[in-house]
């Protein structure tokens, strides 16, 4: 999948671009990949989209873009403005401080790849998952399952992941270093480009651009060539290196104390759907469509993971994959998402260097450029649920033919803009009937759908005739396997079948060579005779086609972090999390002005109050002061604070203060549970709001 970078980013070729233009500043952002996490300097718009040009990254016009209309149903980011150095210098402080996520066994060195999740990052995280759950599951009816991490060689063969999944690697021939080949081009690119940072050598800067955008579809030879032509070496020794190679990313061990059972960690959670499909379908009563979903762990060994939570060697993933009846691409649902407008990046705009379009699905369906409905939906029920989550930069960007999973029809992925660029957050594939087809041809379990024709329907087949008794003394132990085989070759192969049988009958051939289990053999003539005939069918079976939508959960994580994340004024020690209620650690939090023994009696009457009503609050009654402590609770995005003062113990209010706003309300105490509660279940209702909140209760 195409990822980011990380590292520093090479920002002075544009800076001194942008700096040199003397007309008044205008704020603007682009990517960490095209050169800068954040610019603050011209209005000369010309400049950006020449660099980026080749680079794949969003045009300075679409940043800057404002559009009207309902958020959830437009795309609108041109007020984002992403990470700069110093915003991402406090944001990782703040995560390492409060312990958000960090590197796994630091003690012992850490390994790369690896996290661990504190508290507050495990909450935001399980936040996250159970909103994706009511959002996908529970709102589509869609049937959950849970299959084991551990799968065994023979699926993952069956599936194409033993063979195919894998990236080319490169090894500096000193220091034995490994590099994933896409990513070690892209930074021989982005050096290169500093060096010319003045643009003197206008070609070599346009090579540079193409090559970048081309790295991550390349085929093993085009990397090879690019290697030799522009002379890349080792960026870490300037040594040289080896010829790509393919390495294949799946974890694999044995089962039990002898090494017979070959098995791998699964890279992906979908073959366990997919080789439970022929259960599942009986579950639902043997109707199409179904839609399945799965959230579990996956392994990857990453080649060189340099990227944070972006990209781990275990991770978690939520997957869906949505079963369609015979022929149909539609979605029952589509017409809810047809209106929905989407930035989509299209395969053929990425090949001609063009910039991103704004459309609605339901016109880029009747364009063509989204292939069906059932694709579509998902991309529409996906952009929705991003931004539920807090994501404001979002596009869709379509696979290139050299980039397509080996199991793809074809295939968009949700991308975040972040201080890391362009991210693939969500893949979006069409994978046809592989899947199922491949792990049916394996086990001879046929994992199919039954159509029921409206009218009987009549189709020429050929059957095979076979002489039992010939086969069992020609081949013995394999006769049953030497049957199974010409009763296939019959229904696959009937025009060979029906040629072989004319030569027969006019004394031609006297043996058909047939593969049996990578073995070929002659069968005599006499075993076997072919003839073609008419059935009448009232159903049919079939292998159905496939939708599915896949998240990357770590990485939906982290940019939630970063989209949420701002600092009041420019005081960078007063950092805010500005997450959604739904996925916020904590949903309050309760505080006392002081540790006086009048007040805590009542924090920790309303705490347990709140605690009662399934409110999720974090109690904080240490001796710093209340700044502090709403300092504390605004940096890890807990939306609410109730703070029992003197004036509670006379009156029987408290204060309940707003995250973002600061603003505060005097609210009675026997209430305040119960309003919380309404704000955080209610927040997109009218009735029950903030600026609701503040016209029934007096201000602070």
């Amino acid at each position: 999948s195409s990822q980011g970078r990380e590292g520093k980013a090479p920002g002075s070729m544009l800076l001194l671009l942008l700096l040199s233009c003397s007309a008044p500043p205008a704020p603007f952002v682009t990517s960490a990949s095209s050169g800068l996490r954040f610019v603050s300097s011209s209005s000369s718009l010309h400049l950006l989209p020449a660099v980026l040009k080749h680079t794949g990254r969003i045009t300075l016009e679409q940043t800057l873009r404002l559009r009207g209309g309902d958020s959830n149903d437009c795309n609108e980011f041109g007020g984002y403005q992403v990470l700069n150095n110093e915003m991402r210098e406090s944001f990782d402080t703040v995560m390492k401080r409060r312990f958000v996520f960090m590197q796994s066994f630091l003690i012992h060195g850490g390994v790369s790849g690896l996290f661990d999740y504190g508290p507050i990052g495990c909450s935001i995280k399980n936040n996250i998952v159970d909103a994706w759950r009511k959002f996908f599951v529970v709102s589509d009816g869609m049937l959950e399952v849970a299959c084991p991490s551990i799968t065994p060689h023979r699926v993952l063969e069956a599936s194409g992941h033993v063979k195919r999944f894998t990236d080319l690697m490169v090894r500096d021939e000193t220091s034995g270093e490994c590099f994933r080949a896409d990513k070690l081009i892209e930074e021989f690119c982005d050096v290169d480009l500093m060096k010319d940072a003045k643009h003197s050598n206008e070609t070599r800067r346009e090579m540079m651009m193409s090559l970048k955008a081309r790295a991550g579809s390349m085929t093993i030879e085009q990397v090879e060539d690019a290697i030799s032509t522009f002379n890349i070496t080792s960026l870490s020794t300037g040594a040289k290196l080896s010829k790509p190679l393919p390495f294949n990313l799946m974890f694999k061990s044995t089962i039990g104390p002898s090494s017979g059972s070959s098995v791998f960690l699964r890279p992906e959670t979908a073959q366990g759907i997919f080789t439970n499909f022929k259960r599942l379908l009986e579950f639902n009563g043997g109707k199409l469509p179904m839609t399945i979903a799965q959230i579990g762990k996956s392994f990857r060994n990453e080649i060189a993971p340099k990227q944070g939570l972006l990209r781990q060697r275990e991770f978690e993933m939520a997957e869906i994959e949505h079963f369609l009846a015979n022929g149909e691409t539609g979605h029952v649902e589509f017409c809810k998402m047809a209106d929905v407008e989407v930035c989509l990046f299209s395969r053929t705009a990425q090949e001609r260097g063009e910039a991103e379009s704004w459309t609605t699905l339901g016109q880029a369906v009747e364009d063509g450029i989204i292939v069906n409905q059932a694709l579509a939906y998902f991309l529409g029920k996906t952009q929705k649920f991003l931004r539920q989550c807090g994501i404001k930069a979002i596009r869709f960007r379509q696979h290139r033919a050299t980039e397509m999973a080996h199991y793809a029809q074809d295939c968009w992925d949700a991308e975040v803009l972040c201080s890391y660029g362009w991210v693939e957050v969500v893949g979006h594939a069409d994978r046809a009937c592989f899947d199922l087809q491949m792990h049916s041809e394996a086990t001879d379990v046929p994992l199919v759908a039954w159509e029921q024709h409206q009218e009987p329907r009549e189709r020429r087949v050929v059957q095979a005739t076979i002489d039992r008794a010939l086969i069992g003394k020609a081949f013995r132990a394999r006769s049953k396997l030497v049957v199974e085989a010409l009763e296939k070759f019959a229904e696959k192969e009937g025009e060979e079948a029906l040629a072989f049988q004319k030569g027969k009958e006019e004394g031609a051939p006297e043996a058909l060579k047939l593969r049996v289990e990578e073995e070929e053999l002659e069968i005599p003539a006499a075993c076997v005779s072919f003839k073609e005939t008419i059935v009448r069918e009232h159903g049919a079976f079939y292998y159905p086609r496939v939708v599915e939508p896949s998240f990357g959960l770590d990485r939906l994580f982290y940019c939630s972090l970063e989209h949420a994340f701002y600092v009041r004024g420019n005081d960078h020690e007063r950092t805010v999390l500005g997450l959604p209620v739904s996925i916020a650690p904590f949903q309050c939090c309760m505080l006392g002005l002081s540790s006086n023994d009048q007040l805590m009696p009542i924090v920790y009457e309303i705490h347990e109050e709140m605690r009662k009503m399934g409110v999720n609050c974090r109690l904080d009654d240490s001796a710093a002061n209340i700044g502090k402590r709403y300092a504390r609770m605004d940096e890890i995005g807990v939306p609410f604070a109730v703070t029992v003062d003197f004036q509670s113990c006379q009156d029987g209010t408290v204060t309940l203060r707003e995250r973002d706003s600061m603003e505060q309300v005097r609210v009675p105490k026997e209430e305040v549970p119960q309003l919380v509660r309404s704000l955080c279940e209610a927040r997109e209702s009218p009735d029950v709001s903030w600026a609701a909140a503040k016209e029934r209760y007096p201000s602070v």
